[in-house]
């Protein structure tokens, strides 16, 4: 949906990425952001596969992700940074403005119960 805004095949996406706007308006391409109202804002997460062929180079990997290393790494691709004190162009602040209060969005299900929830709807593609 968002590349037929870009191409001009509509009018408004919604919703999109704030780091895919920034990145399309650095390009040129005429298209902006609406701020109407606070951001509307969740958790981001980095997942293991608890099988994964080679679980500590995964740790490993997770840990330097959340290091300012890695941040910095995620930043210099144009994405919005989880670590405080890290700058990013796609961050909420650099949008809005540092006085901005973002609307969390919960999942109060998940959050009293991470595993049932997990159990209850991750489920592999070939169980659908």
């Amino acid at each position: 949906m968002f590349r037929l805004l870009i191409s001009g095949e509509y009018s408004i996406a919604m919703p999109s990425l704030l780091h895919d706007v920034i990145e399309e308006k650095e390009k040129g391409s005429p298209v902006d952001f609406v701020k109407s109202a606070a951001p509307v804002i969740s958790a981001q997460q980095l997942g293991i596969y608890g099988k994964a062929p080679h679980i500590n180079g995964a740790k490993l990997f997770a840990e330097w992700m959340i290091a300012p290393e890695g941040q910095l790494a995620v930043s210099a691709v144009g994405r919005e940074v989880s670590r405080k004190g890290i700058k990013s162009k796609a961050s909420i602040e650099y949008a809005w403005g540092s006085n901005v209060k973002p609307i969390p969005s919960v999942n109060k299900t998940y959050s009293e119960d991470p595993r049932k929830w997990l159990d209850t709807y991750v489920k592999p593609v070939w169980e659908n």
